[in-house]
């Protein structure tokens, strides 16, 4: 188990993941964390919490990983964004938002400045999808607004242009085509898989 918090165990990732492959040709970086938080509700703990694995594990990852894949002149990094970091209304802790706007913004960034060693950075923007994590925060929701699991999926998904939430294979596919010779002119691009939720 990695501590994404941890940059010494990243670099221990990475080191024990080129002495078994010897190679590294794409990252998924998919580490998040969040719970259910209103606007006042959000600590200083809360705040270091999620950035420290959300933005500050995600860039070190990123980094470290790119040193290893610039040595060979071609790969793949794929970033898990959120629709929250483009500013979904439908979002309620601002603090994880905000880790998401930094995943895209870091995105943009390192495509541009990865692309002379031929690395494609990209991220997925993800809506609702039913995870463990949403089923988590879902409950944690239903406490405070005491409605019944049903009543909440109905509403949620009743604000979905399609009708429906996420599958993860459906997150998943979208990382297997960024992954893929298919997306190899693509790069710095957040693509959202959210149903319609977010025309961004």
């Amino acid at each position: 188990m990695t501590d994404m918090a941890s940059v010494a165990d990243i670099n221990a990732l990475v080191d024990k993941t080129m002495a078994t492959f010897g190679r590294i040709d794409i990252l998924i970086n998919n580490a998040g964390v969040t719970k259910s938080l209103g606007f006042f509700d959000v600590t200083e703990a809360d705040w270091d919490w999620m950035y420290s694995i959300n933005a500050r594990g995600l860039f070190f990852c990123m980094q470290r990983v790119a040193r290893e894949v610039m040595k060979q002149h071609s790969g793949k990094l794929i970033n898990i964004a959120s629709i929250a970091g483009k500013g979904f209304r439908g979002t309620s802790n601002i603090a994880y938002a905000g880790t998401k706007g930094a995943v895209i913004a870091m995105t943009r960034i390192a495509a541009s400045q990865l692309a002379r060693y031929n690395i494609n950075v990209n991220a997925i923007c993800p809506g609702a999808t039913r995870t463990h994590l949403y089923e988590t925060i879902q409950q944690e929701m239903l406490a405070t607004r005491g409605i019944s699991a049903e009543e909440a999926d109905r509403r949620m998904e009743a604000s979905i242009p399609l009708g429906r939430a996420n599958s993860p294979d459906e997150i998943a596919n979208m990382a297997c085509f960024l992954a893929s010779d298919e997306s190899n002119n693509i790069t710095g691009q957040s693509i959202n898989v959210d149903g319609g939720l977010v025309w961004d």
